[in-house]
């Protein structure tokens, strides 16, 4: 960190400062129309946080100017956000505030990036925080920091989000489901309870159409292939997501997306995806791929990513070239179906070639 910011220990001597303190940042969050919860903070809760050694002020040129907590996450909230199956040691970060006089000068990346060093030097260490699912603006911010959407919960008549920062200390391992997020989207893992919502888009022929094999006839059918999905991914063959559209409110599954299969000694995967067709011509599909493309690169260590399409599917070869995918060939008369031979068009994308979306 910068020499004029300093962390230490809340002492006794602090509280009335970090009252106020906590007082101020909520108004201000208040003001703003936010329902985010920051304070004001009881005295009683510093006095426990200070014995347990778990609460912190942040200093420049001797003013207390932020305060946090950071704890180890307790058994039950770890049960209660389903994070008890990871073999991780959660330090939770909450009422994390600045002055609001303070904000805007990059204290806060500050703090948190140290935070990270930190939690980085201890073995199987990660960092966890949440926030109020309407928060966008705080949800990109700690994303662009390094933390992941892994899931929304609820807390009195809302819902929160908690956000997992993990040490990158190799490719994805598949100890944990991995749930991305994008302005419009969520990608989070399939469960049985979404096999309506496959059969909703797999059951269409112009979304299948394009696809081996016919649209779905019944509702068991998805539900197989949401058991093929989890048994893959337990398997650690593949990995693919459901999207979720924000707007819609409902957390029920559009589409899918993800990668078929993973080639670790190539550090190469292919990519494949559908949408219901309601939600067409929207670039729900070309946000969803970028999400996912940054993941294989940033977390799978992947060098190439592959993908294919019909040759009459211009639809999906519009989303591909659009993510930065390039046209390699074509295989003609690659495969037979509904009493023909179909082209193949097949298209690769390099790490060194990609170029995320432009964020703000």
């Amino acid at each position: 960190m910068s020499e004029q910011w300093c962390i230490r220990h809340t002492e006794a001597a602090d509280i009335p400062e970090a009252i106020a303190l906590s007082e101020r940042v909520q108004d201000s969050l208040t003001r703003s129309g936010s329902l985010q919860q920051i304070g004001p903070i009881a005295r009683e809760t510093f006095e426990v946080k200070i014995r347990s050694g778990n609460a912190y002020v942040i200093e420049r040129a001797g003013v207390l100017v932020g305060g946090y907590f950071l704890e180890p996450l307790n058994f039950a909230q770890r049960a209660f956000w389903r994070l008890d199956a990871l073999d991780r040691r959660f330090w939770f970060l909450s009422r994390f505030m600045l002055d609001p006089e303070f904000q805007g000068q990059r204290l806060g990346e500050q703090i948190v990036r140290e935070l990270q060093r930190r939690t980085t030097l201890e073995p199987n260490g990660a960092l966890i925080l949440d926030c109020w699912e309407g928060n966008e603006s705080l949800r990109a911010y700690y994303s662009g920091l390094g933390f992941r959407l892994h899931g929304l919960f609820p807390e009195g008549e809302y819902r929160i989000a908690v956000m997992v920062w993990m040490p990158v200390n190799g490719a994805f391992d598949f100890s944990y489901f991995p749930m991305l997020e994008t302005p419009r989207l969520r990608l989070r893992e399939m469960l049985p309870e979404d096999a309506g919502g496959m059969m909703s888009f797999r059951g269409e022929y112009e979304v299948t159409k394009y696809n081996s094999g016919a649209p779905y006839q019944d509702i068991a059918q998805a539900r197989a292939a949401i058991e093929g999905i989890a048994d893959d991914f337990a398997t650690r063959r593949t990995l693919r997501w459901g999207i979720v559209l924000k707007e819609a409110g409902d957390d029920a599954i559009v589409g899918q997306i993800g990668y078929n299969y993973w080639a670790r000694r190539d550090h190469r995967a292919a990519v494949g995806f559908d949408l219901a067709r309601i939600y067409w011509g929207r670039g729900l599909m070309t946000e969803a791929l970028h999400a996912v493309v940054q993941f294989g690169f940033e977390r799978m260590q992947l060098n190439r990513i592959d993908a294919d399409a019909d040759d009459e599917n211009i639809a999906s070869q519009r989303v591909l070239t659009k993510v930065g995918f390039v046209r390699e060939g074509l295989q003609r008369q690659q495969y037979y179906e509904d009493g023909t031979f179909h082209d193949l068009a097949i298209f690769g994308l390099l790490k060194q070639d990609y170029v995320p979306p432009k964020t703000g």
